[in-house]
């Protein structure tokens, strides 16, 4: 089947197999919600209790005398011991009662005492004078505000007329010699990934990097065999563009307006194991053929983020010593990887040189990509990314780091950066531009 059928189903029948494996020798928890213990509740009425059903079962073995005089021995002291764990519980929760503290707070406690939690909720969302309420209904919501961030309306026209004009030119990934990193995968590339990987939630599957880490030497094989087939066949699983994503409030944000989440993407383990060997030997290249500019110390091997900060700091003290100005702007784009130019991505690794499988993979890997909302146990309808990279995904970063970005800044502000070099006494100058 993984060497014959259609790539999807191919993926398919790899994801039955290891989701049949799993359910037969991976034991599930329980679907019952969990049951929250009372705040009283401590080790020794823990203690007490277990020693109660203990002499319960004993005695309904061995139905004698002794037996159930044990019984009512420890069925009483576990009474005493709770009552007088309630009773300091709430002499202390009491004592700590005081002008701060806020009728919230006093409620919490209140309901936790009589075993009363709060439920799962997701506040209302407000779109308009629409108010959204239902589970379903928020799901919906959320998706059509994450959808609406990659679209094409999200762009001005000045750059939308740029877009238009350059995606007239079709990129042409076709190889005509034979290129090392267009050569199929091995095992020790595999094996590689899967080491670096992280267990982190499935994607749409149910496939987990802990169920892919025991996969024994034959499923690997095969798993190494479809990895190849995609990626000689230049063909793309249709369920991998899919992924599912879970919204996260934003600290001190409104919980009313959707664009105040932040959507997480729950993708395909299997396609980022993928990505995973994708990204090795793309970085790999990057790096031999001087393609990544030296100022980026993020996400590369050997550098880090404090490399720029001892520079800046670095340049600062200079500045002191030699009595010179000196200017730092700092950019925040809004939704970078949300708004990310996909053909301008493409086109970057088209200029750069790449040919064949590569730049093809990425070019799939790029393109339909879709994704579900789920709030709770609800989904909401499939909604399409029209640009942007794939959140939760593993060449995102890299693919993110190749385009070109160019800042324009308006003239007033170029004036108003000399004239504050002019005036200030200060010698360095930070202008944060968002």
């Amino acid at each position: 089947m993984v060497r014959t059928a259609d790539i999807s189903e191919a993926v398919q029948h790899i994801v039955n197999a290891i989701t049949n494996a799993a359910n037969n020798s991976i034991p599930k928890t329980s679907p019952r919600r969990r049951k929250f213990c009372k705040p009283w509740w401590n080790a020794a009425c823990r203690d007490s209790r277990r020693r109660e059903k203990i002499l319960w079962n004993r005695f309904r073995r061995y139905p004698t005398t002794e037996n159930l005089v044990a019984f009512k021995q420890a069925k009483a002291l576990a009474r005493r011991i709770r009552r007088r764990s309630q009773r300091e519980s709430w002499i202390n929760f009491v004592s700590s009662i005081t002008s701060s503290t806020s009728s919230k707070q006093l409620w919490k406690k209140v309901k936790a005492a009589n075993g009363i939690y709060r439920e799962f909720s997701f506040a209302a969302l407000n779109t308009g004078n629409v108010t959204h309420s239902a589970p379903l209904d928020i799901a919906n919501t959320l998706g059509h505000a994450f959808a609406q961030v990659s679209a094409n309306d999200s762009y001005s026209p000045d750059f939308m007329a740029i877009k238009n004009r350059a995606e007239r030119t079709h990129l042409r990934f076709t190889a005509r010699r034979t290129i090392p990193y267009n050569s199929e995968f091995k095992m020790c590339e595999l094996i590689t990934a899967l080491s670096k990987a992280h267990d982190t939630s499935p994607g749409p599957d149910g496939i987990t990097y802990n169920m892919l880490s025991h996969l024994n030497a034959a499923s690997l094989s095969n798993l190494l065999s479809l990895f190849n087939r995609i990626w000689t066949e230049q063909e793309y699983p249709s369920q991998w563009h899919e992924a599912i994503v879970i919204p996260i409030l934003k600290p001190g944000k409104d919980s009313s307006n959707p664009l105040n989440y932040r959507p997480v993407a729950l993708t395909s383990c299997l396609c980022k194991t993928l990505e995973r060997m994708v990204n090795a030997r793309l970085v790999f290249e990057l790096e031999k053929q001087e393609c990544i500019s030296p100022s980026q110390t993020g996400f590369r091997r050997g550098r880090s983020t404090f490399d720029n900060l001892v520079l800046l700091e670095t340049q600062i003290r200079n500045a002191f010593v030699k009595r010179h100005h000196l200017v730092s702007v700092f950019f925040d784009i809004e939704k970078a990887y949300d708004r990310a130019w996909r053909y301008g991505i493409l086109s970057t690794v088209f200029n750069f040189g790449f040919r064949g499988n590569l730049p093809i993979f990425l070019k799939n890997f790029l393109s339909y990509r879709t994704f579900r909302v789920r709030v709770g146990n609800f989904y909401s309808n499939h909604f399409i990314r029209a640009e942007g990279v794939p959140l939760g995904s593993v060449l995102s970063v890299i693919l993110s780091s190749c385009i070109s970005v160019k800042f324009l800044i308006i003239c007033h502000h170029l004036s108003m950066v000399a004239f504050m070099l002019m005036t200030c006494r200060s010698r360095v100058i930070v202008v944060t531009c968002t």
